[in-house]
């Protein structure tokens, strides 16, 4: 229940008086009630109240404080209401007004075609559904604080729904929390995405650590921190499709090992209805300990092997010959790679190691490390060292990695040079473009060489996802010290991701990707505006050729 309040005014005009609606919350946390407020306007010589801007925009619009106190008491019905009542026939001296609407009409649609907006409504509601979809609007394309919503919200041309009383700045925060809180609704919405988007193959699985400020969260632990920093954290374990659209999510406390979180998450992966697994882990998840466990889990796996173990160092020596003759070449997206596959014994287990070979990549890379050691060593000549003890330090402050490929030696003019070791040069860039991929429990069909490439090269999209989830979207550091307000903020995330991975799709289809970025694409639609005459009527501005080709290379509607 809702009320309202006039207040006096302060120092500057004590004759002032203001309208607020306000009404209590009971915060679980703080074991009390907490009291909500948000501006109403400003009550006026003759009684009426003029309405604030936040709800008018530019308009001038006046009600009776009688109109306001018959309202109040239910704050959506209210706000509703009042909303309604400022772009209706009570306007008086009323101004034009331009929305942008380019950004938002590119959300709406992706919102639509992946089924987001559908599935949010069956187990949101009406108003809750429209109220994610509007946060996780601003989220997409600013990553700013939730506080900011209404405001960016306000400047759109989107369904009123999505400007619910909801996301206004004084409710936001509670309504995440409150999400936050409940934990069937979530549930029950990340299992009807899952049964709507599961096939067979690859799953994608990776843990990223998100950082606190506030270690009173229950979840908060200190664990390994994959940003290095100094800070309690979170970890966030996501699984998405080879194609890079999400599915489901878990949050875990900071200090829990990366391939137990995975063992749970597989159970999870299994009551959602995915079956017959074959997961897909990065490097970092590789040591004998953790593929001893991973022998355990009921799936196969793909994982990328580090070249500092012994055994991959073997085999790339057994192998390195077949690997560049063309008799084990075959064609993936449009390069000429090599393939040989090898069995792998390693305590009693059994895999196979498949190792690739791409020509193009390792020359490119060869040379551009030996033009850069060479480009050090002309450096070098240029300078004038008075020791081999400064020549060495020289070395050391401003070559970095390539230093182990020069060396400090005296001139025929007996003074100190640096120059280049040709044999050093050469065996660092010795296993450049290869790589080995690990697999075990996959079927047959999987085990070609195309798919098995294809499912472990999927993860630089679950990559991406990861730094858009920390940067782009807002999730970087928590400050929060509720771990309602981190779950829905996390959910927020999510749905987010979601939206971003259906774009993204489709920048990478369209070839997009090569010369634009997502906050590039938008940036240019949010240009698209639409003018609202005084009279009502709606006139969409000039749409340019660009913006036309944008959107049809997104296979979206044409603006209206």
């Amino acid at each position: 229940m809702s009320y309202m309040q006039i207040q006096k005014g302060g120092l500057n005009n004590k004759s002032a008086r203001y309208v607020y609606l306000a009404w209590n919350d009971w915060d679980a946390d703080r074991r009390r009630s907490v009291q909500h407020r948000f501006y109403v306007g400003r009550i006026v010589e003759d009684g009426r109240v003029l309405v604030n801007k936040k709800f008018s925009g530019d308009r001038t619009v006046f009600v009776t404080v009688a109109e306001l106190q018959a309202k109040a008491k239910e704050r959506s019905v209210f706000e509703t209401w009042l909303r309604g009542t400022a772009a209706g026939p009570t306007l008086t001296g009323g101004v034009a007004r331009v929305d942008i609407v380019g950004d938002g009409w590119v959300v709406r649609h992706l919102a639509d075609a992946c089924g987001l907006s559908l599935l949010l409504r069956e187990v949101f509601g009406e108003e809750e559904s429209a109220a994610w979809l509007g946060l996780a609007a601003h989220q997409l394309v600013t990553g700013h604080a939730l506080y900011r919503a209404e405001a960016w919200l306000a400047q759109r041309e989107l369904p009123q729904a999505w400007k619910s009383p909801l996301v206004a700045e004084s409710t936001v925060h509670g309504f995440v929390a409150r999400l936050g809180a409940d934990v069937g609704r979530r549930e029950s919405f990340l299992e009807r995405w899952v049964a709507r988007h599961k096939g067979p193959g690859a799953l994608l699985h990776d843990i990223t650590s998100i950082s606190t400020y506030s270690p009173a969260l229950e979840l908060a632990e200190w664990g390994y921190n994959r940003d290095d920093e100094t800070l309690p954290q979170i970890n966030f374990s996501l699984a998405a499709t080879p194609g890079g659209l999400p599915l489901f999510y878990r949050i875990i406390p900071g200090s829990i090992p990366d391939v137990r979180t995975l063992a749970v998450s597989l159970q999870v992966a299994h009551e959602y209805g995915l079956d017959k697994l074959s997961v897909s882990l990065d490097r970092g998840f590789y040591s004998r300990s953790n593929l001893g466990e991973l022998c355990q889990l009921d799936a196969g796996f793909l994982l990328g092997v580090p070249w500092s173990v012994k055994e991959a160092q073997s085999l790339f020596q057994k192998s390195a010959a077949r690997l560049k003759s063309p008799r084990h070449g075959f064609l993936y997206a449009g390069a000429a790679l090599r393939h040989v596959a090898e069995p792998w014994l390693l305590d009693g287990n059994q895999f196979s190691a498949h190792l690739y070979f791409d020509p193009a990549r390792h020359s490119e890379q060869a040379l551009r490390f030996e033009k850069t050691v060479r480009d050090f060593a002309a450096k070098a000549e240029r300078e004038v060292f008075r020791s081999r003890r400064a020549a060495g330090v020289w070395l050391a402050e401003n070559t970095g990695k390539h230093g182990a490929c020069l060396r400090v030696t005296t001139g025929p003019d007996g003074k100190p040079r640096i120059i280049v070791q040709t044999a050093a040069s050469a065996s660092a860039t010795a296993r450049a473009g290869y790589s080995i991929i690990l697999t075990r429990g996959r079927a047959p069909q999987e085990e070609i060489a195309e798919r098995v490439l294809a499912d472990y090269r999927a993860r630089d999209v679950a990559e991406k996802l990861f730094d858009a989830f920390k940067t782009e979207d807002g999730q970087f550091r928590l400050r929060t010290a509720h771990d309602a307000s981190v779950q829905g903020r996390f959910f927020l995330g999510f749905v987010t991701l979601i939206l971003r991975s259906e774009l993204e799709k489709r920048m990478r289809a369209a070839g997009l990707h090569r010369s634009s970025t997502t906050a590039g694409v938008l940036d240019e639609l949010a240009k698209v505006k639409a003018l609202s005459t005084r009279t009502g009527t709606r006139i969409l501005l000039e749409v340019s050729k660009r913006q036309r080709l944008l959107l049809a290379a997104l296979k979206l509607p044409e603006f209206a």
